[in-house]
């Protein structure tokens, strides 16, 4: 009798590991296996499939398909819900978004999860994916943060002269590519909530250009130029600003600002030569408050044994320094 009590509990025993060596052998695929979007629908999830030789290199993988899948989807949501953005240098988001490491840094996947690997053969496979509503939430934190950073400069421009006005734009134009990208990936996670919640402020990076041109545009200059001969460095002053925006009056009650200049040939003589080594100094001035200096000086020397030929050649190359230098000067003083 105890024999076959324990044949019988041998039988069993024998029968449950068989059939646990059966189901560990020809375990199922999972559902996100053979279709990973029905598993994790687009509407709900942002989610990237990877497989590797190991677990570690499968998660790799899945995340680094993620990363791709964000970058593609995030460079459609460029050409096409923001299509209507312009800033001063358009190129500038589109290579922000480009970036390597732009989104995956922005969207810092707190919230990210991995299924269980499933091996097949020798490889592994995951999937990485995190849910929307937790990527919203990322993202808004963000969004607040670049979104102060970018009124700080747009408040600093209120009640301002025209050209401090133009400053504080600028600068608030320089930081609106990073914004603009943090806006790109909140609008793709979510883009009725980034609508609602940024969508005025789409208009205002968008106006920023044309605010700073109105901002040029009431910057009405008067040239006051001290020791200029023949107008030659009057002509090459008027001719630069205006080809930065400027309107140049030959008024000084109709100007916002005065350009106070002078010219200075630094003369010298030797025996029958003379030589000149010219420079220019100019302040632009509003109130008595200097809100734009530069200084132009040749180092090599001009030579000419009659002085009205020093004069003449001295100046011709002051205006290619000017005309070559100036304008780019102020670009980017107004943005330092």
């Amino acid at each position: 009798m105890k024999v076959t009590k324990i044949l019988a509990v041998a039988a069993v025993l024998a029968m449950s590991a068989a059939a646990f060596v059966s189901c560990a052998s020809s375990s199922a695929a999972p559902d996100w296996y053979s279709n990973k979007d029905a598993a994790y629908p687009e509407s709900k999830y942002i989610s990237g499939l990877g497989s590797g030789s190991s677990v570690d290199a499968a998660k790799a993988n899945a995340m680094a398909e993620l990363s791709r899948y964000l970058q593609s989807s995030i460079q459609s949501t460029l050409t096409t819900e923001f299509v209507d953005i312009k800033t001063g240098d358009s190129s500038m988001l589109t290579e922000r978004v480009q970036e390597e490491n732009f989104i995956t840094s922005s969207l810092s996947m707190s919230g990210l999860k991995y299924t269980d690997p499933y091996k097949k053969g020798s490889e592994y496979f995951v999937v990485a994916y995190i849910d929307r509503g937790s990527a919203w939430k990322q993202v808004d934190e963000k969004l607040k943060v670049a979104q102060s950073g970018f009124y700080s400069f747009m408040d600093k421009a209120d009640g301002e002269s025209p050209l401090r006005q133009y400053y504080w734009y600028k600068k608030a134009q320089d930081v609106s590519a990073d914004y603009l990208g943090q806006l790109l990936i909140a609008n793709f996670i979510n883009s009725t909530m980034e609508r609602q919640t940024y969508g005025e402020d789409h208009k205002l990076i968008s106006s920023l250009p044309s605010l700073m041109a109105d901002c040029i545009a009431r910057s009405t200059l008067y040239l006051d130029l001290k020791n200029d001969s023949g107008n030659v460095i009057t002509n090459e002053l008027n001719a630069v600003f205006k080809k930065i925006g400027f309107t140049v009056s030959r008024q000084k009650s109709a100007a916002a600002y005065v350009v106070n200049a002078v010219v200075d040939l630094n003369e010298e003589t030797q025996g029958d030569m003379f030589i000149a080594y010219p420079s220019l100094e100019l302040t632009i001035d509003y109130d008595n408050d200097t809100f734009y200096a530069y200084s132009a000086k040749i180092s090599d020397k001009t030579v000419a044994y009659n002085h009205d030929r020093l004069v003449r050649d001295a100046l011709k190359k002051l205006v290619a320094v000017i005309d070559s230098e100036l304008a780019d000067d102020f670009n980017a003083k107004v943005s330092d």
